[in-house]
């Protein structure tokens, strides 16, 4: 701000267009977190629907009887939304059973929002001791 002969005059040009350009990259950097943010919400809301997907089968599955475990997973696929979970026996023991869980449906992969997102879990079911 100049000052001449005591008395206030106004800001300069220069001022003013510094002061916007200083304005001018607070606002853009708002925009483009806005944009990241958005993103990390909607990748947060899949995170969340898939995982319930998951979960239901896996309450499904572990509330199967240990014999009736392989003809479930033969038999069925699980749909929550927009999510089909299919599931995998494998039996590492006589008394474990591993079981792989496999969604499909839409995710996030490499940055970018993709319809057919295939993810993978795995739960153990151990067999029942007898007399139980």
């Amino acid at each position: 701000m100049k000052i001449h002969n005591g008395a206030r005059r106004g800001f300069s040009l220069v001022e003013l267009i510094v002061a916007l350009a200083i304005l001018g990259v607070g606002i853009l950097g708002m925009g483009a977190s806005t944009g990241y943010i958005m993103n990390q919400i909607r990748l947060s809301e899949l995170r969340s629907g898939r995982m319930a997907a998951v979960r239901q089968a896996a309450e499904i599955v572990l509330g199967t009887s240990w014999s009736d475990v392989s003809q479930l997973c033969a038999d069925s696929a699980f749909r929550l939304d927009d999510y089909v979970v299919t599931c995998r026996v494998s039996t590492p023991s006589a008394t474990l059973q591993r079981i792989q869980l496999v969604s499909v449906g839409p995710g996030y992969r490499d940055g970018h929002m993709a319809t057919g997102v295939v993810e993978t879990f795995a739960i153990s079911m151990a067999q029942p001791a007898p007399g139980t």
